[in-house]
């Protein structure tokens, strides 16, 4: 045996140990990675929490039969900004050819339809350089309002001579919210 057979020479020791090297370099960066992924999956998951608990904590106020009044609330939880909106539920309008429909107009579709309320919750924060956000939609109504805008059963309906319903209100919302 001569001694070249029994051992690694310099060259290879130093061949090995940067090929491992380079292999712990991208392992270390592959966790690097993987542990940022998680912390931002990890705050979006608590935005997610927050944003259903505010809504939830809004429904419970319906429910209860307190009315919400419409506006916008910005809170600070944590690292989470949070903004509450509520506003008048505007049911969309399909676009007749020539005139552009505008969002934002108040013309009422039914008396009954005017305690309707859209509620929007967006919670954001900062991941980095960048503003991250959840939003929540959800649709409420103040009972006693809505009651109040429909007419007693067998009165007439304007021109249409039929009886109002809730199932006639349905039918005119948009498929989504129903």
């Amino acid at each position: 045996m001569t001694a070249r057979s029994r051992g690694f020479t310099l060259l290879e020791v130093m061949a090995a140990v940067a090929i491992l090297g380079i292999v712990f370099s991208v392992l270390a960066e592959a966790a690097i990675q993987s542990l940022r992924s998680e912390g931002r999956s990890v705050r979006r998951l608590e935005a997610s929490l927050l944003a259903d608990q505010r809504l939830s904590d809004l429904e419970i106020e319906l429910d209860a039969g307190t009315p919400l009044p419409d506006g916008r609330q910005e809170s600070e939880q944590e690292e989470f900004s949070v903004v509450v909106e509520v506003r008048p539920f505007q049911l969309p309008q399909p676009p007749t050819p020539g005139n552009a429909v505008d969002p934002a107009s108040d013309e009422p579709i039914s008396e009954g339809l005017k305690s309707l309320r859209e509620i929007l919750i967006t919670v954001s924060w900062l991941e980095g350089e960048s503003e991250m956000s959840v939003s929540r939609t959800s649709y409420g109504y103040d009972a006693a309002a809505f009651a109040a805008g429909l007419p007693v059963a067998g009165e007439a309906r304007d021109d249409a001579n039929r009886e109002l319903s809730i199932e006639d209100l349905a039918k005119q919302l948009p498929v989504e919210t129903r």
